[in-house]
C-alpha cells in the first residue's frame, strides 16, 4: 500500500556470494519489467542501488523473477521520488 500515486525508488537488502545476479520487477502486471542489479556482497548484507517504479495509490502488486543465480533477500524498501 502506498499513500499517493507516483514514482517510488525500490531497494532490496540482499546477500550473495556470486557476481552478475539480478531480479526482474513488474508492478501491477504492467509491461516493461525493470532490472534490479544485485551487487556481489562477499556474503555480507547490503542494499541494492534503487530502481524506479510507478505505483498507483493504495494497494499494488510487485512481481519478482530471478533470471540469474541464487540470492537471499531480507527485505524491500520503497521511498517516494521527489
Amino acid at each position: 500500500d502506498v499513500p499517493t500515486a507516483g514514482k517510488y525508488a525500490l531497494t532490496a537488502r540482499v546477500v550473495t556470494v556470486h557476481e552478475g545476479r539480478s531480479l526482474q520487477l513488474a508492478a501491477n502486471k504492467a509491461g516493461g519489467a525493470v532490472t534490479m542489479a544485485i551487487p556481489y556482497t562477499c556474503g555480507q548484507w547490503r542494499r541494492t542501488e534503487p530502481v524506479e517504479v510507478t505505483l498507483a495509490k493504495g494497494k499494488n502488486v510487485l512481481a519478482f523473477s530471478r533470471p540469474t543465480g541464487n540470492v537471499a533477500i531480507k527485505g524491500f524498501t520503497l521511498t517516494p521520488v521527489k
